[in-house]
């Protein structure tokens, strides 16, 4: 009886905690609207002018925009590279055209590059580093999360990246990395899909874009975790600042009801620029749709309605995951939809 008593007990003390978190989680979007008042709000996305023009010609319609842009950047401390022209343009996209107002943004940004470490990752990957070897954080994400970073490219040739929710405990992520070091293998994750868009854009003559697609199957009230929300999930989401002209979609798809409630929350921490390409799909149908139509499925896993039904060894090489052991390998995720998949 002693026993049956404890077990009780635990039911009713968890179910108190589940609606207790659902009560603040409802309360808090209220008192971060009252709270951004007096936050900085980041720059708005103007206009995208790069719609109907090649790279070339963007190019050189703004070269002395983006010749003075480029000393801006080498006098702040940035290091100049071979795919800077298509970095730096995308100040010139996002503030349709004002130099100025792109000069005083390029000055914030690569002073926070500088801070951050993202000026030193860059270059890793220009040299050749996989995605692994840029910060210890990264591994530890990624074998802790289910994603698939940089895996293929989506319709415009933008890297595609894969967020999903079945196997992810944030407890377990918290434990292993504070709130700045998941912010320094987020940025490395930043970093290394814009080098593939910068250097896309110039082997395809059009400026490219990523495409995230976050799955919240199965999506849980203990996913939506209050600490890891307002620590972590805030940080990767105000990244977008520092990377203007970056995102051509985020499809979030197979987005049950509770998925509201988080959305309600992290809404006040995007920029305008940042919820426009933002896209929610509730049924399965219409998530394989919406999926398919931004993604081919030579670059798709299975499970997404694709082609892959293992990770493409170029991915895995190119990631990192080859570093790990096979057997690991096979067992990531195991019970979970990418489970299997890293094989």
């Amino acid at each position: 009886i002693g026993v049956r008593l404890v077990g009780s007990e635990m039911c009713i003390r968890d179910s108190l905690m589940a609606i207790a978190s659902l009560i603040v989680l409802s309360l808090l979007p209220l008192l971060l609207l009252r709270r951004r008042a007096s936050s900085p709000r980041p720059r708005p996305n103007k206009v995208d002018l790069a719609a109907s023009s090649s790279l070339s010609q963007l190019l050189h319609q703004h070269a002395d925009a983006i010749r003075r842009l480029r000393e801006v950047y080498v006098r702040v401390g940035g290091k100049a590279d071979e795919y800077i022209e298509p970095f730096l343009l995308r100040f010139i996209l996002a503030t349709a055209g004002d130099e100025q107002e792109a000069a005083e943004w390029l000055t914030e940004t690569t002073q926070w590059r500088l801070r951050t470490g993202a000026e030193e990752v860059r270059a890793k990957v220009l040299e050749g580093s996989c995605l692994f070897d840029l910060h210890p954080a990264v591994g530890i994400i990624t074998t802790n999360f289910p994603c698939l970073v940089s895996h293929g490219h989506a319709h415009d040739g933008g890297p595609v990246s894969i967020f999903v929710h079945d196997g992810f405990d944030p407890p377990t992520l918290m434990g292993k990395l504070s709130p700045e070091e998941y912010l320094s293998g987020v940025v490395a994750m930043f970093e290394y899909n814009m080098v593939q868009c910068d250097r896309r854009s110039k082997e395809l003559d059009r400026l490219v874009k990523i495409t995230n697609v976050f799955d919240f199957d199965r999506l849980t009230i203990n996913h939506l975790n209050l600490r890891f929300l307002t620590q972590y999930t805030r940080q990767f989401i105000s990244l977008d600042k520092n990377y203007p002209e970056s995102f051509d979609a985020l499809l979030c798809i197979n987005a049950p009801g509770l998925f509201q409630v988080g959305y309600r929350i992290a809404r006040p921490w995007m920029s305008p620029q940042f919820r426009e390409k933002i896209s929610i799909h509730s049924t399965p149908e219409e998530s394989a749709e919406a999926t398919l139509r931004q993604i081919p499925r030579k670059h798709l896993p299975q499970v997404f309605g694709g082609e892959c039904a293992k990770m493409p060894q170029e991915v895995a090489k190119r990631v990192g995951y080859t570093s790990i052991d096979e057997t690991k390998r096979a067992k990531l995720f195991s019970g979970y939809k990418l489970g299997g998949y890293y094989a």
